[in-house]
């Protein structure tokens, strides 16, 4: 195999990441924001 395992948790981590801020919305997205500016 030429892909390491820890490439695909680290793809998986992340793809799981994007669909929790996407499915969560406006809320998480205005936090986040906040947080970065804060």
């Amino acid at each position: 195999m030429s892909i390491d395992i820890s490439v695909i948790w680290f793809v998986i981590i992340v793809f799981a990441t994007l669909m929790y801020i996407v499915m969560d919305g406006f809320d998480l997205g205005i936090g986040m924001l906040f947080s970065v500016g804060a």
